[in-house]
C-alpha cells in the first residue's frame, strides 16, 4: 500500500471501536482508478492488522487466553 492509498492512511487508526463506521462510509472514499473503497476492503485490512500483527506487546492487541 502506498501513501496514496486510503487505506494505508486508515490503518494506523483502525480499531475495534470504530471499524463498523469506516466499513460504512467506505463507499463515500474514492480511490485513484474512479471506483469507491468497499466495505470488505477496509474489513480486510483490519483482520490483517488484528491478526497478523508483529508487534503482539502493543496496548491495542488483543488478548489471548493461556489454559
Amino acid at each position: 500500500m502506498s501513501g496514496d492509498d486510503p487505506l494505508s492512511v486508515l490503518l494506523p487508526a483502525l480499531g475495534d471501536h470504530n471499524i463498523h463506521p469506516i466499513a460504512k462510509l467506505a463507499k463515500s472514499i474514492p480511490l485513484k482508478d474512479k471506483r469507491s473503497l468497499s466495505p470488505k476492503e477496509v474489513y480486510r485490512a483490519y483482520a490483517g492488522k488484528v491478526f497478523w500483527r508483529e508487534d503482539t506487546n502493543n496496548s491495542d492487541s488483543y488478548t489471548t487466553v493461556r489454559v
